[in-house]
């Protein structure tokens, strides 16, 4: 994955052989939107709002597949 200006972030294996994004650092509670691209996941937009919901990504070839599973508590970061 790419570099974000926001910081920094991890990748923690969950099941399906999925990845769950997970906020770490202290610049964000951005909201993350990333489109399936011929050569990878490419950064498109972040907003200064809390977005209470989870990205989930399913590696994909040449790429991301994008799904998003909203959570009832904010997930994003402190």
């Amino acid at each position: 994955m790419d570099v974000y200006s926001c910081g920094l972030w991890m990748f923690i294996p969950a099941v399906y052989r999925c990845l769950f994004l997970l906020c770490m650092d202290v610049c964000s509670c951005c909201v993350w939107m990333f489109v399936p691209v011929v050569y990878g996941c490419l950064f498109l937009l972040c907003m200064n709002v809390c977005f209470c919901c989870v990205w989930m990504f399913v590696p994909v070839v040449y790429g991301c597949l994008l799904l998003l599973f909203c959570m009832d508590v904010c997930f994003c970061c402190v």
